[in-house]
């Protein structure tokens, strides 16, 4: 067991034991620097003492000095070394109050734990150390030694501690000296390696086992690591209070002292267990447990029925807890000796008429009579429902049990589902017409039957139109084929969900079963016609499978929207020049540019060489415009650069955003390289006539009165578009409403400004 030691033990055990000390004899110098700065060594913290007469104890041996004194004098040469160390030693009595005062902060940042670990509980050397010779264990040179003293150099490289060891009548005794936080990791990490694993029960009643665990268990991982253990939590379904902790001894006892603390916390916040019958337990469920919660905020939990067990707990604030004792154990008192449990027979398959929607029906009957109806499990295949509550008012709530349960009613007609479709009618007309005229009556197609639920009467009267159009049916010639297809087309010919089967069932009226082995036969059920369309849709969805393919074609990102086209115009022009072919683009975040043809073998062919020619014809380059004159270039609402894509219809056009480090940006050019060429030279020429006009442009204000501001916006700004269209790029800026300004800019070249400001005088 691992226990503390103080310093005078310590230094007694160093006097008389072997040291094994992991740092070697070269690098052994106390004062060699460390990751703790200023710590004292053996001869600061423990100065030599001086015997009653004035003279040093040269005879006593200590292995924690640097050097060691003679053991005989020799005249003179002796009374030197003496008056040396005297000389040394008042030295040092100088600055004891310097070390006092090191050692006080030496020790408020530095921590020391000593370790015992006994031979049996060590896994590290389980062989016993009898038989080792006496000058070997003093020199620490065994086999046993060697792998100890690697681990430790090890833990004390990655958590910055200074560890020693020695052995102690077999008990190894382990010194980890450094900061808390260091020693604490360098402890936990040194017993899991050296300890023998060790198991631990820790009861914690079940309640509390979710604490323990914590939120999608945060909780119970931190403690794992922190301990280095593994703990172990019964399931839900298991009645056991224990939890299991494994690990070394000490890191277990320490889980199990965390564990502990967590328990305490959370029973100190207010925990009630009460035992009521569980007979009682509805009414405590339906009545009290979400008024409580609400007024005095508190948690009650009770089993679920299935248990059937009396506990009920209760957790919040201890004084509120107190409170929903005290008030669930009236209730209890209250309903004590009055409640009777009466068992009703009802057929099974009239369970859920009384159940209701999501338990509508209970609560019903509930509500109606405060009395709780309990209904078996299906898998319990049982007909007898639990009747409780108070004697007076068991009869009004089976009353009302009868009434739900024969309400409705459920039947089966046996019809494969190759007679569904005959049933069903002509576009399901036949269906359509049997709802509408029983509206409360459930229709259900199964695999071979047809399920209807509803009411006693309308049942039976759909039931027979069906029964009648099914033994029809069933006096004709019922055809079977089985037919041979290729199992790896299953998947293509039955599709998601069975969608492309149901399909072709529906087409046909033709039962068709895919078979979920490896039989290659596919069977198909149904009256002789629909047979033989079942037969030809299947014959012709093979062939067309057989000689579909699928290719992969690498196109530049670039490319996809000329190919797309605007709202993916292009892309269908495509699709319906080589019959519908599908084309699937690679992801806009993703990395690849392979582009997938998939459809007839031919087809994905001839679509693969046009789309490469077309890429070939496919050009692009890029325009620098400066961005002084960019916003011109766009003009208002995008109107300048809608004119310019007007005037060259076969080049995409890509304006960039403005990027405002830079003083110019890029326009790219996308089409044919003839028609690349001639709308680079009408771009070229634009932003030429735009940087000689904003050259040349002047601003010049006139005076207009507001209340002709006005016709400038009438009809859409038709006045207003009309001049900048006529005198090019020029400014015409009019003032806000709310300013009653008369002032407006005009901005543009010195002639075009004069023409405008004469016509706009004119008007």
């Amino acid at each position: 067991m691992a226990t503390a030691m103080d310093d005078k033990n310590l230094r007694d055990n160093v006097l008389s034991t072997t040291t094994g000390n992991i740092q070697t004899s070269s690098s052994s110098s106390v004062s060699k620097k460390t990751d703790i700065d200023d710590v004292p060594d053996y001869n600061e913290a423990f100065p030599q003492l001086v015997s009653s007469a004035g003279h040093v104890d040269i005879n006593r041996s200590n292995t924690f000095f640097s050097s060691s004194f003679p053991s005989k004098s020799h005249g003179n040469n002796s009374t030197g070394a003496m008056a040396n160390t005297t000389t040394s030693l008042y030295s040092t009595t100088k600055s004891d109050e310097e070390r006092r005062r090191a050692m006080a902060i030496h020790a408020s940042s530095v921590t020391t734990k000593i370790i015992e670990i006994p031979p049996e509980e060590r896994a590290l050397d389980n062989t016993r150390r009898t038989g080792v010779n006496q000058s070997s264990r003093n020199t620490g040179a065994t086999n046993i030694g060697q792998p100890l003293q690697k681990l430790c150099a090890r833990i004390q490289k990655e958590t910055s501690t200074t560890i020693t060891f020695l052995y102690k009548d077999q008990t190894l005794i382990v010194t980890i000296t450094g900061r808390p936080e260091h020693v604490r990791l360098a402890q936990v990490q040194l017993l899991r390696e050296i300890q023998r694993p060790v198991q631990l029960s820790v009861n914690i009643p079940l309640d509390f086992h979710r604490f323990i665990i914590g939120p999608r268990g945060a909780t119970l991982r931190l403690l794992e690591q922190e301990t280095l253990t593994r703990i172990t939590v019964p399931p839900q379904d298991n009645p056991s209070n224990a939890i299991i902790v494994k690990g070394a001894k000490d890191n277990v006892k320490l889980c199990e002292q965390r564990i502990l603390e967590l328990y305490h916390t959370q029973l100190n916040k207010g925990f009630e267990r009460l035992s009521i019958p569980y007979l009682y337990h509805p009414w405590i469920r339906n009545i009290l447990v979400d008024d409580l919660h609400h007024q005095l905020n508190v948690t009650i939990d009770l089993p679920p029925p299935i248990k059937q067990t009396d506990e009920i707990t209760i957790r919040g604030e201890r004084e509120p807890v107190e409170q929903a004792k005290a008030k669930i154990m009236q209730f209890y008192e209250s309903l004590k000796g009055k409640i009777m449990t009466f068992p009703l027979e009802i057929p099974c398959e009239q369970h859920r008429f009384i159940l209701g929607k999501k338990g509508a029906g209970l609560k019903e009957i509930f509500d109606k009579t405060n009395v709780i109806v309990r209904i078996p499990n299906q898998e319990e295949h049982s007909t007898t429902i639990q009747v409780m509550g108070e004697t007076a008012k068991i009869g009004e709530a089976i009353t009302m049990i009868y009434k739900m349960a024969n309400a409705l009613t459920a039947v089966q007609i046996y019809a494969p589902r190759w007679m569904h479709s005959t049933v069903k009618g002509e576009r399901k007309n036949d269906l359509e017409n049997l709802r509408k005229t029983y509206p409360n009556v459930r229709i259900s197609f199964r695999d071979d039957h047809i399920s209807l639920e509803g009411p006693p009467e309308d049942v039976e009267h759909v039931r027979s139109q069906i029964q009648t159009v099914v033994d029809e049916f069933k006096t004709k010639n019922t055809t079977y084929v089985e037919i041979e297809i290729d199992p790896q087309y299953y998947k293509q010919l039955i599709g998601k969900n069975q969608i492309r089967l149901l399909e072709m069932q529906e087409q046909s009226g033709c039962d068709i079963k895919f078979p979920f082995d490896e039989d290659r036969l596919v069977k198909l059920m149904g009256t002789k016609e629909s047979v033989e369309k079942a037969k030809q849709l299947l014959t012709e969805r093979v062939k067309k499978l057989a000689n579909e393919h699928t290719t992969d074609l690498s196109i530049d990102r670039q490319y996809y929207p000329q190919i797309i086209g605007a709202k993916g115009k292009n892309l269908e022009e495509v699709r319906s020049k080589f019959h519908n072919i599908q084309i699937t683009f690679p992801e806009a975040n993703g990395k690849s540019d392979k582009v997938t043809l998939h459809g007839d073998k031919d087809d994905v062919e001839k679509c693969s060489k046009f789309l490469q020619q077309k890429i070939k014809d496919l050009y692009s380059t890029e325009i620098e415009v400066p961005k002084r004159v960019y916003p011109m270039l766009i003009g208002k609402g995008g109107a300048n650069i809608q004119r310019l894509r007007e005037k060259i219809p076969d080049v995409r056009l890509d304006m960039p955003s403005i990027d405002d480090n830079k003083d110019s940006t890029h326009i790219r050019l996308n089409g044919k390289k003839v028609d690349v060429d001639k709308a680079r030279k009408i771009l070229e020429e634009h932003i030429n006539q735009l940087n000689v006009s904003m050259e040349n442009s002047i601003e010049q204000h006139i005076t207009i009165d507001p209340k002709w501001h006005g016709r400038f916006f009438q009809n859409r700004r038709k006045l207003l578009n009309d001049l900048q269209q006529q005198y090019g790029d020029m400014l015409i800026k009019l003032p806000e409403r709310n300013t009653n300004s008369d002032q407006v800019l005009l901005r543009g070249p010195k002639d075009i400004l004069e023409q405008v400001r004469k016509r706009l005088e004119e008007l």
